[in-house]
C-alpha cells in the first residue's frame, strides 16, 4: 500500500508540475504597454469631448441615458433580460443528467451533436453494465457543446 501511495503522489506531481510551472510565469503582455495609461488617455478624451458639448446637448444625453436605464430595469423586472451565466450553469447541469436535452436547448435544432449524444446515452443505458463510459462520453460532448468548444 505504501508503494502505491508513493507512486500516486509522484504521478500527481508529474501531472501538476506543468500547471504549477505555468502559474509561476509572468503573463504575456499584449497591446498597450500599460493598460492603465491607455484607459486614462481614453477617459481624458471622453471627458474632453463631454466638456465640449453644449448645455442643451448634455441635458439631452442625460435624458437618453435615464430612459435607457429605466427600460433596462423594466426588462429586468419583467424577466426579459437573459442572465447568460445562469443559463449556462443550468445547461451544464442538464448536460450531465440529460445530455441530448442540453444540446437541443443550446442549439435550438436537431443537429448531429444532438443525435450523437442521444445515441451514446441510449447505448449507455441499454448496455449499462458493459459500457458505462458511453454516458460519460455523451455528457462530455454535451458539455463541450454547452461551453461552445464544439
Amino acid at each position: 500500500m505504501k508503494n502505491f501511495t508513493i507512486l500516486f503522489v509522484c504521478l500527481c506531481l508529474l501531472v501538476l508540475a506543468p500547471t504549477i510551472r505555468a502559474a509561476e510565469t509572468d503573463p504575456v503582455k499584449t497591446g498597450a504597454a500599460n493598460p492603465d495609461e491607455s484607459a486614462k488617455i481614453a477617459l481624458n478624451a471622453a471627458v474632453a469631448e463631454y466638456n465640449a458639448l453644449s448645455k442643451k446637448e448634455k441635458k439631452s444625453r442625460f435624458r437618453d441615458a435615464k430612459k435607457l436605464y429605466r427600460e433596462y430595469n423594466a426588462d429586468k423586472k419583467a424577466g426579459k433580460a437573459d442572465d447568460i451565466e445562469t443559463n449556462q450553469i443550468l445547461l451544464a447541469i442538464i448536460a450531465i443528467i440529460l445530455p441530448p436535452l442540453a444540446v437541443y436547448l443550446k442549439e435550438r435544432e436537431l443537429t448531429w451533436k444532438f443525435w450523437a449524444t442521444l445515441a451514446l446515452m441510449v447505448t449507455g443505458i441499454i448496455f449499462l453494465s458493459a459500457l458505462p463510459f458511453l454516458w460519460i462520453l455523451a455528457a462530455g460532448l454535451a458539455l463541450l457543446v454547452v461551453f461552445d468548444v464544439v
